[in-house]
């Protein structure tokens, strides 16, 4: 292949993970939410709404960061030499990672996007109970939606799996069943703790609580 179709071929992919970012951006409205934070994402919605002007300035700067983006991977040379932000991040250290510049062009545009989103939280009208709502939300949406958790998007996951012919895979798809049969995402193994072995039971009482978290006091076993 010569050098310039691969240089097409790679403006051709950032090409089209420009215009994904942009319709993510645009489809922000139609996100499902937890109950909690529903009320709190629609009024974020509705504030950014009322103001066209800034809908549009927030599309724009999403659009002027993929461009630089773009213009720092296809033109190394005419631009600025910074470390790109995903080198800092763990889930894009690596050389698997830095070492293509397809999957750091996406490590790089899902970052911009993600400080875009948690951007526009900061700047809307919003009461700070709401928007402390939102900040939380945005994270865990934003980290399920990293493209660390994809396996086609996943370059360490990917060499794992051809590394290990497949076992990574199989051990992946285990889980995922054993997961779906019990009807919850298992953290650990569940299997490794029994009451009375490795794991007592204590009496106890919430003491506080809001929409994220509960404050478990429990009752002294000793004097």
């Amino acid at each position: 292949m010569s050098s310039s179709q691969s240089a097409f071929d790679v403006q051709k992919i950032l090409s089209g993970m420009q215009e994904s970012g942009t319709r993510w951006i645009q489809g922000l409205g139609s996100i499902p939410t937890p109950a909690n934070a529903d009320e709190a994402w629609q009024k974020l919605i509705e504030t950014i709404s009322r103001e066209p002007a800034h809908l549009v300035a927030l599309q724009k700067r999403f659009v002027d960061e993929q461009q630089r983006l773009m213009k720092s991977f296809t033109e190394p040379q005419s631009t600025d030499a910074a470390s790109p932000a995903s080198v800092s991040d763990k889930r894009f250290a690596s050389e698997a990672w830095q070492g293509v510049p397809q999957f750091r062009f996406l490590a790089e545009s899902y970052l911009a996007a993600s400080r875009l989103l948690m951007e526009s939280i900061e700047d809307a009208e919003l009461d700070a109970d709401k928007k402390q709502k939102m900040r939380f939300f945005a994270k865990q949406y934003l980290d399920a939606m990293s493209p660390a958790n994809f396996l086609m998007t996943n370059p360490d996951a990917l060499k794992s799996a051809v590394e290990s012919k497949g076992e990574t895979l199989r051990a992946g798809l285990e889980n995922l069943r054993e997961d779906m049969e019990k009807g919850h995402i298992s953290m650990t193994d569940e299997a490794a703790f029994r009451i009375g072995e490795n794991i007592v039971l204590s009496a106890g009482s919430v003491v506080f609580e809001n929409e994220i978290f509960q404050l478990i006091q429990y009752a002294p076993l000793t004097a």
